[in-house]
């Protein structure tokens, strides 16, 4: 298969993760809170929290998606190892960190959700998205010594 095939299909499917995030954070959320300034459902502390650190869980992975797209054109254009290239992967790295530890930071407050809608499959998801997280964090940093060491 061609490489730039390749790297349309990544394209289409980085495009595809990022929808989920966008019609969460723009439509679902404030819809939530808007119904909650008027009364219409009521909301813990804990669901406040964690919608909080949706938030902020969005941006590291937003910007992770920006920088694995960046890294898709410099393969698109066949220039594999460059200072850019690196970087790029070195950047996408230490946003796997920060995504993961924001993860760690509201697990917590996901199993105290969980246990009072007892829910168990909320933190289930949580943990499997955590490892994801570092399997990824692992990947890039392998790409990273690999490009760097060319």
């Amino acid at each position: 298969m061609n490489i730039k095939f390749l790297t349309n299909i990544l394209r289409g499917v980085f495009a595809s993760m990022i929808l989920p995030i966008i019609f969460i954070c723009m439509f679902y959320f404030p819809y939530q809170v808007f119904h909650w300034i008027n009364g219409d459902i009521s909301m813990d502390y804990i669901e406040i929290i964690l919608m909080v650190m949706v938030y902020l869980m969005a941006v590291p992975y937003t910007i992770i998606i920006v920088k694995a797209n960046l890294l898709l054109n410099y393969f698109h254009k066949e220039q594999y190892v460059n200072d850019h290239t690196i970087s790029l992967f070195k950047q996408t790295r230490d946003l796997f960190l920060i995504l993961s530890g924001l993860v760690i930071v509201a697990l917590p407050f996901l199993y105290v959700l969980a246990d009072r809608q007892d829910a168990p499959g909320i933190l289930f998801l949580a943990l499997v998205g955590l490892g994801l997280i570092f399997v990824f964090y692992l990947t890039f940093a392998i790409f990273y010594i690999v490009f760097k060491s060319l």
